[in-house]
């Protein structure tokens, strides 16, 4: 099956010019009657100096183009036809003669206005003169010539190149999507048509090694709303994702936290309430209690021995989130990681890395954990913009929290996380079932709904008798 070769238009602005294509129509019939339109161009440059001539139509053609640039082009050609038939280029390097003639113009006057003699089989050091007849002075002011009025051209139309008469004649290519296009589209994934999972961080997170048997393999999952944090421990199964347990900010409430739900400080502590939920549901609570006075130095999560079982493993899950240095996504990893779970990481995206020094700020690091960042940017803001501080912290400021009360606060709400790290449902929680059922219509029978068919014919003969 042949495939249809793309259709070449003559344009100007980018849109079809009619004109310019039935007068190259006209040129080529009556000096080239076998030639092809669209190579009309190529066959004006075979022709001789148009500028005397007193056809109408080449005199046209040669104000479209520019007379010296039309000038030029047609000496060049006849230059890069003899160049080409003589050395065989065109046979063995397969490029189409017009592509050839503008690189040969192109290389020709940025060599000239470089003052440079240009190289290439079309340059002065291969042929006596690119323009025959003619002096190398004559053939620069020519170029400078064309070069002066292109750019006076587009000075006029504002920088516009397109409507400049040396560009109007460009060949502009439609591509077309053809049925086999269509019928070989695949869809994507849902979940990839959303924007909301990266398959490819999603495949390296879930594949297990063959030699492991199907142990899972289990993720840390951290994602953030507007005013929550939540993260959950993960693995993938056929069937789906099954989550061993999660946690949320939500719930730090009541561990005392009144305000701040979603910072640094709140990703942290979430991360540390999962860490601790997960262990005691594995039983491995007492045997790693992680980091229990966190001071910002780098430690992870070490074996026992071989008598005693190996760390809880899982791998940091960060979705769709950019993984900046100081994200709140490494403070629900530094949680969980002082909380006891083994998760391989390094320093470098820790608030307080440098990474001209390549060490890690301890100091910076236990002011994030403890709220530091947040108690400084509030006594900063509370002296430049009043108004703007109220607005900011006005939840804190109901409950009465001050920049000098967080870290106690959070350093409470770390120790009640470890005291008791179970899940306790709230109210409406417990009663979502008959909650629901408030706004649901009880189905009828089927004497119910004769008698409601009933009433309703009594009721309409009774308002029509009346």
């Amino acid at each position: 099956m042949s495939r249809a070769r793309p259709r070449i238009v003559l344009t100007r602005n980018g849109e079809q010019d009619a004109d310019v294509v039935e007068r190259m129509i006209v040129i080529s019939k009556r000096f080239l009657p076998n030639s092809d339109p669209s190579c009309s161009l190529a066959a004006l440059a075979t022709l001789d100096d148009p500028s005397a001539s007193t056809n109408s139509e080449l005199a046209t053609s040669a104000e479209l183009f520019g007379a010296a640039g039309f000038r030029d082009f047609c000496e060049v050609s006849k230059v890069a036809s003899r160049a080409a038939s003589s050395a065989g280029q065109r046979r063995s390097q397969r490029v189409p003669k017009q592509r050839t003639l503008e690189l040969a113009i192109a290389d020709q006057r940025s060599a000239a206005q470089r003052g440079e003699p240009s190289s290439g089989p079309y340059s002065s050091s291969s042929s006596p003169s690119v323009f025959p007849n003619t002096k190398p002075e004559a053939s620069a002011s020519r170029i400078q010539d064309d070069t002066l009025e292109r750019n006076s051209w587009n000075a006029s139309t504002n920088g516009s190149a397109t409507t400049c008469p040396m560009c109007m004649l460009q060949p502009f290519v439609k591509t077309v999507k053809s049925s086999a296009y269509f019928s070989r589209y695949q869809v994507k994934y849902r979940r990839r048509r959303e924007g909301r999972t990266d398959y490819y961080a999603r495949k390296r997170l879930v594949s297990q090694a063959k030699n492991k048997y199907n142990a899972p393999k289990y993720r840390l999952v951290v994602r953030f709303s507007n005013r929550y944090v939540t993260c959950q421990i993960v693995h993938a199964k056929i069937a789906g994702d099954y989550v061993l347990t999660q946690a949320s900010s939500k719930e730090l409430p009541r561990y005392g936290v009144k305000t701040g739900l979603a910072n640094w400080t709140a990703a942290y502590a979430t991360g540390l309430l999962v860490a601790r939920r997960a262990l005691t549901i594995l039983g491995l609570a007492d045997k790693y209690e992680g980091v229990t006075e966190p001071d910002g130095e780098m430690a992870e999560v070490e074996s026992l021995g071989d008598d005693e079982p190996r760390p809880f493993k899982c791998f940091l899950d960060v979705g769709l989130k950019r993984t900046s240095t100081g994200s709140r996504v490494f403070g629900a990893l530094k949680g969980a990681s002082d909380g006891g779970i083994f998760i391989p990481h390094s320093e470098k995206r820790f608030p307080g890395y440098d990474p001209e020094a390549k060490e890690l700020d301890a100091e910076l690091l236990r002011s994030y954990i403890y709220g530091g960042h947040v108690a400084e940017y509030m006594e900063s803001l509370e002296e430049e913009d009043d108004e703007r501080f109220k607005k900011q912290f006005s939840t804190a400021l109901e409950q009465e929290v001050g920049s000098e009360d967080l870290e106690d606060m959070w350093t409470e709400a770390f120790e009640k996380i470890r005291e008791d790290p179970s899940f306790t449902a709230s109210d409406k929680s417990k009663n979502w079932a008959a909650e629901s059922k408030k706004y649901k219509a009880t189905k009828l029978t089927y004497e119910q709904r004769k008698a409601k068919i009933a009433d309703k014919i009594a009721a309409f003969k009774a308002g029509a008798e009346l």
